[in-house]
């Protein structure tokens, strides 16, 4: 698979660079892919704009969406992310003046493979560590290899006979799922996406009028995903979306994005423009904020900006995006608890405090460490607390691009 990625990669390039082609500047945010080809008449109608973007991290309203780079080297999340994507486009202008489908990809460039990162005996991937988990706080007393072995599988009548830690069995294969050092599910190529956008675009008297429906899709996901379910754990998302801009200012664009199974809404006022520089050199400009609405919470999730050149259908660019509110990047991770109420009492974190599991401390020390502290807590009283290590949430990320694009 990693192949024929690298292979894909290597062949769009070499196929754009000898072309020179003065295309319309395309947008560097992702969720925007198609608003490089509306009606206006740079770009002809039964057209079609490839465009090849390399970026040195993968950002999406505010997210780091590689952000297991830094559990897979043990440190904290940090703003300069490396791990580095490559982010093909295919563009269809379609005869239907202001009607476009394209197809875009993001690709790991590297870490996409599992790798095991906690040192911990499993019994799969995640697991609990069967041994820190079942020594005293101290490490003086830990169990047995007999007792963490302790599973068969009884050959009389296929019957299944459990002892010890063997309640992993999968009963419906009855393959047994014996201790180990597991991978963890943390390669990057887990995150590879393709999303389908059909974008319309039509100039009114009344200003810009922008419709759309995306589609997005994990291609190596750590489960199938399952489109228009109820939201289940395999469902990634789907939207439609619409947007509008004044006649008078064609480039201040206002558009609301809403998931088709969730109830949830991403409001964005995004503003982009290019300068000429020279007749051959040009400045460009965006910047967008955007508000997201999720079940049980909402506030302004990110504020995304890019300053770059564009040369022909060379681009390179500086990009950053803020996260003014750190809440809804914890919601979008998924670690904390949805409450105000002071749960640090009992060694918890929620999703107004900006902190999340710390992704550098997970080796067998630091799990020792952790119940150490979490019997101390109980001993003084606090009751069910359970120490876990933590760290603030950087507010501001930052990634560079360089691509080229090209209209035939």
């Amino acid at each position: 698979m990693k192949n024929k990625y690298v292979s894909l990669a290597i062949v769009l390039t070499l196929f754009s660079f000898p072309i020179l082609a003065q295309v319309k500047p395309t947008e560097t945010f992702k969720e925007e892919p198609a608003a490089a080809a509306p009606a206006e008449a740079e770009i002809p109608e039964g057209s079609v704009t490839f465009d090849n973007q390399f970026v040195t991290n993968y950002v999406f309203r505010g997210d780091d969406v590689l952000k297991n780079y830094w559990a897979q080297r043990g440190q904290q999340y940090g703003s300069f992310g490396r791990a580095g994507a490559y982010q093909p486009s295919i563009t269809y202008n379609t005869p239907i003046a202001g009607l476009t489908f394209n197809i875009w990809g993001s690709l790991a460039l590297t870490r996409r493979n599992d790798r095991e990162t906690d040192n911990a005996l499993q019994t799969g991937p995640g697991g609990t560590d069967l041994i820190s988990s079942n020594c005293d706080a101290l490490g003086r007393t830990c169990p047995s290899a007999a007792t963490i072995g302790g599973a068969i599988v009884s050959p009389a009548g296929n019957q299944i006979a459990t002892t010890g830690y063997a309640a992993n069995i999968n009963t419906a294969t009855g393959d047994l799922r014996l201790p180990g050092f597991y991978k963890e599910q943390n390669g990057l190529k887990r995150v590879d996406e393709m999303d389908l956008i059909l974008d319309y675009t039509t100039l009114t008297k009344g200003g810009k009028l922008i419709f759309g429906l995306i589609h997005y899709s994990l291609l190596n996901p750590v489960a199938k995903a399952v489109p228009f379910t109820n939201g289940g754990a395999t469902y990634y998302q789907t939207e439609i979306y619409a947007g509008y801009a004044l006649t008078k200012l064609p480039d201040l664009i206002f558009k609301v994005n809403s998931d088709v199974v969730h109830s949830h809404q991403y409001w964005t006022l995004a503003y982009s423009k290019e300068k000429t520089l020279t007749t051959t050199l040009a400045l460009v400009l965006g910047v967008s904020a955007g508000y997201q609405v999720r079940q049980n919470i909402q506030g302004w999730q990110d504020v995304t900006g890019k300053i770059g050149v564009k040369a022909g259908g060379f681009t390179a660019g500086f990009n950053f995006a803020y996260r003014p509110d750190l809440k809804m990047m914890e919601a979008i991770m998924n670690e904390d608890l949805n409450t105000k109420l002071p749960m640090w009492i009992e060694g918890s974190s929620t999703m107004y405090d900006g902190y999340v599991r710390d992704p550098s401390k997970i080796t067998f020390t630091d799990r020792m460490v952790n119940r150490a502290l979490t019997q101390y807590g109980s001993t003084v009283g606090l009751g069910t607390y359970a120490y876990q290590p933590r760290q603030k949430l950087p507010h501001t990320l930052v990634w560079f691009n360089i691509g080229y694009s090209l209209t035939f």
